[in-house]
């Protein structure tokens, strides 16, 4: 089987990396989700942008999905046209 935390697990569970794993302990990760495989959530959408508000809460779904599938998710913004 893949390992799918081949590339996260050097941030989350390399004892090299305290200051990194204190930051994803700060927004609210615990070890269990530290062990899990971590994956990006891009989201195009801003309040600015009546096309594209709807975008954030469509992060959110997926986010949930991510979840449910024991992979731990983090959305980030990119630029919106």
């Amino acid at each position: 089987m893949t390992e799918l935390n081949k590339y996260s697990k050097l941030i989350t569970q390399d004892g090299s990396q305290p200051a990194a794993q204190a930051m994803l302990h700060a927004i609210g990760l615990d070890d269990e989700d530290l062990k899990k495989p971590m994956i990006g959530i891009a989201s195009t959408g801003y309040e600015g942008n009546p096309c594209n508000m709807h975008l954030n809460d469509l992060a959110v779904h997926v986010k949930r999905g991510a979840q449910k599938a024991e992979l731990t998710p983090l959305i980030f913004n990119t630029i919106g046209i």
